[in-house]
C-alpha cells in the first residue's frame, strides 16, 4: 500500500476517537495536578523535590504536559474532519513532540535540585529568545505590572544563580533536540528524519 496516499475518513475517525478518549482522561488528571503549586505531601514526587511547598520545576513539568495534551487533542479533532489537513496535522504533531520534549528534559533529572536548575535555565532561555518583543508583565500582590525586558532577564538570571548546582551547567536544548530526544526515548526510529519531515510538511 502507498503510505503517501490519504488515509480513509473512516480510519481517521477511528484513530481520532481513541485519541480523544485518551487525551480527555489525561487532561483531567493533569488539570487537577496543575492546580497545585507542588507535589502533594507524602508522595514520592514531594520527596524528590526536597519536600518543598513550591516547585518551579514541578510547575514547569505540569505546564509542558498540559500543553502537549492540548496539542494532541487538537490533532485528534482536526484528524476527524471531513477534508484533509496534512500541513496542520504535521504542525500539531511537531508542536506536540517539542513540548513533550520539554517535559521529558525536565523529568530526566537525577534529583529535585537538578530539576529546579533546569527549569530556571529553560525560563532564562525563553526570556533571551523573546528579546524585546511584546510587553512583559508580572503579577505582584495580585496586580499586573508592566516591566522592561531587562528586568525580566535579571530576574531570570538571578533564578538560575539561586538554583545552580555546584559543578553543573545546564544549557537548554533547542526544540529539535528536545523533540528528537523524547522520540528516541519512545523508541521511535530515525527521530531526526521524522522531525525534519514534519517540519517540511508543516511549512
Amino acid at each position: 500500500k502507498d503510505q503517501r496516499s490519504p488515509t480513509p475518513p473512516a480510519t481517521r475517525i477511528e484513530l481520532s476517537s481513541g485519541l480523544i478518549v485518551l487525551t480527555c482522561g489525561v487532561s483531567g488528571v493533569v488539570g487537577r495536578a496543575s492546580r497545585q503549586a507542588g507535589p502533594q505531601v507524602g508522595t514520592p514526587a514531594h520527596v524528590w523535590v526536597g519536600g518543598q511547598n513550591w516547585s518551579t520545576g514541578f510547575s514547569s513539568i505540569m505546564q509542558a504536559i498540559s500543553t502537549a495534551v492540548d496539542h494532541s487533542h487538537a490533532f485528534a479533532v482536526v484528524l476527524r474532519a471531513e477534508e484533509s489537513h496534512g500541513p496542520s496535522l504535521a504542525a500539531l504533531c511537531r508542536a506536540f513532540a517539542e513540548v513533550a520534549g520539554r517535559a521529558w528534559w525536565l523529568l530526566d533529572c537525577k534529583d529535585g535540585r537538578q530539576l529546579e536548575h533546569r527549569a530556571a535555565a529553560m525560563r532564562l532561555r525563553e526570556v533571551i529568545d523573546m528579546g524585546e518583543k511584546g510587553v512583559a508583565a508580572r503579577v505582584r500582590d495580585g496586580q499586573h505590572e508592566t516591566v522592561t525586558h531587562a528586568e525580566v532577564r535579571r530576574d531570570a538570571e538571578e533564578a538560575v544563580r539561586r538554583a545552580a548546582v555546584a559543578g553543573q551547567r545546564e544549557k537548554t536544548p533547542n526544540y529539535k533536540t528536545l523533540a528528537c530526544r523524547v522520540m528516541s526515548a519512545a523508541n521511535i526510529t530515525d527521530p531526526d528524519g521524522k522531525y525534519s519531515h514534519l517540519s517540511a510538511v508543516a511549512h
